[in-house]
């Protein structure tokens, strides 16, 4: 089978090889262009030497039991490698030949005599037909094409109609292709809510309690034109006249909560870990920027690390290091989910809170 990483090995390719008649046609010509990924598509724009395979059909009056009579590797040496597929349907001589056995009979005489001229002849029209059959076959299965990375026809198509360009490059913090086509039914939406954020965060994060709190408050400091200038401007009570730098609000921020959750996902979801940019991103494309959001993360009671010198568990300065021997309720953090984490520092909630 497979290797852990869904490519192919030399112990299959020596199987399929050896057992060709046990793969079904299109199960052996998918395997085979994974095994060649830089060479040609068969059926594709060509040329017919820089495909993967080459088709043949096996021109003996018998009643095969497979798809496959058998399956060549290339030589070494050979300036087009190609493997060579012999098939036992879809010929023009052969047992499944819609033609009179006339010509079956010519080709087999021909190859009693050494003369390969004439099943080559017709292998060049076997090697279309089959080409075209199993595109055929893989143009309405999306599973035959796809590929995880997104550079598959169909995905491309996919991202392109849901406003995401398939050619751009992808950032480091860049949502996956699979991920974005997955939210793509709720990113379409023109009104979007607090349950449907909820949603998306869970295909993201499964397994894992998720939910948005809105109308959270928050300190937002007042631009300094807009402040109060006694006898100048912005003295008007009850209309633009604020005491001080900053004001409440509640307008302008939601919080993500997640949790509980263990130890490991815990530094996942901080900022450095692997799963704080694709949180981060999946938040930003629901919402556009409009609104500040902030994350708060629950580490179980019982995944609550003990600090120890020398232990890299629990040594988080600010956010896992605590002076506690151990934790009756389960530690919260909270983090504003900015794109620049050089200046976000996590808070840890006070247990009365």
């Amino acid at each position: 089978m497979a290797g852990a990483q869904r490519q192919p090995d030399d112990s299959l390719i020596e199987r399929l090889v050896q057992e060709a008649p046990g793969f079904s046609f299109f199960q052996a010509v998918q395997l085979l262009h994974r095994v060649s990924p830089n060479l040609k598509a068969v059926g594709d724009v060509g040329p017919p030497e820089k495909e993967v395979l080459r088709f043949r059909v096996n021109p003996e009056l018998k009643f095969a039991a497979g798809d496959i009579e058998d399956i060549t590797a290339p030589k070494e040496g050979v300036q087009h490698r190609q493997f060579e597929l012999t098939a036992n349907f879809m010929g023009l001589v052969g047992a499944s030949s819609p033609l009179c056995f006339k010509y079956t009979e010519e080709v087999i005489a021909a190859e009693l005599d050494d003369n390969f001229t004439l099943r080559g002849f017709y292998d060049i029209f076997h090697h279309r037909l089959l080409s075209l059959f199993f595109r055929a076959w893989k143009k309405y299965r999306l599973s035959a094409g796809f590929r995880t990375d997104g550079s598959d026809p169909f995905t491309r198509r996919a991202l392109a109609f849901v406003g995401v360009d398939p050619g751009a490059p992808l950032g480091s913090d860049a949502l996956p292709p699979r991920l974005l086509l997955t939210l793509a039914p709720i990113l379409a939406q023109r009104t979007r809510s607090s349950r449907t954020l909820e949603i998306a965060l869970r295909r993201l994060l499964p397994g894992v309690t998720v939910g948005v709190e809105p109308f959270v408050e928050r300190q937002v400091r007042i631009p300094f034109d807009q402040r109060v200038k006694l006898g100048v401007k912005n003295t008007s009570l009850d209309s633009d006249f604020t005491i001080g730098e900053r004001v409440l609000d509640r307008a302008g921020r939601f919080r993500v909560k997640v949790g509980p959750v263990d130890y490991e996902d815990f530094e996942a979801l901080m900022p450095g870990g692997e799963n704080y940019p694709l949180l981060r991103q999946v938040v930003h494309q629901f919402t556009r920027g409009v609104l500040e959001p902030e994350l708060e993360v629950t580490l179980a009671t019982d995944q609550s690390p003990r600090f120890q010198l020398g232990n890299s568990r629990g040594a988080l300065l600010g956010t896992t290091t605590q002076l506690v021997t151990k934790r009756e309720k389960p530690m919260k953090m909270r983090v504003v989910l900015a794109e620049n984490t050089k200046n976000v520092v996590p808070q840890l909630v006070a247990d009365d809170e």
